[in-house]
């Protein structure tokens, strides 16, 4: 995966996910060939990310409405500003059809800043922070706005 100039080796341990590249709608034909159509399913995979950032490990359930959360983690860098793992992790997943990913609420409580970083930066979502911050706030500058955009009224 190239994001942003770093190359990152995305590897899986389940083999659904092997097979289908991660792909969600490649993922659910799969899974209702095997289940029944309206079946729940979950699918629990390591992923290992190596990258000249440096290597994580996270253990991922994929579940059959899109939804990623992310059960374990260890860290390639625990500096907020030098870590790519969550955007990385982050990029492929909606980049694959599935959801924003969602860190256990566990694995918050165990590091709140870490992970309210990245909520804040909508990389991530959490119901657990959702409920602590309140809503998160959409902060719009001028400068971030294209010609087209600075029409538009955002009241």
């Amino acid at each position: 995966m190239d994001n942003n100039e770093i190359n990152y080796d995305l590897s899986f341990s389940d083999q659904t996910i092997l097979e289908t590249e991660g792909v969600f709608d490649e993922v659910k034909k799969l899974m209702e060939e095997d289940l029944h159509k309206d079946a729940k399913w979950m699918i629990k995979s390591e992923l290992t990310i190596e990258s000249v950032m440096g290597f994580c490990r996270m253990i991922l359930n994929f579940y059959d409405t899109k939804d990623i959360y992310v059960a374990e983690y260890q860290t390639s860098s625990g500096d907020v500003f030098y870590n790519s793992d969550i955007r990385c992790l982050s990029v492929w997943a909606q980049d694959n059809g599935w959801n924003v990913p969602k860190p256990s609420s566990d694995l918050i409580r165990s590091d709140v800043e870490f992970w309210k970083h990245f909520w804040e930066s909508r990389l991530i979502d959490s119901e657990y922070l959702d409920e602590k911050y309140g809503e998160r706030k959409i902060l719009y500058s001028d400068y971030n706005m294209g010609e087209d955009e600075e029409d538009v009224n955002l009241t």
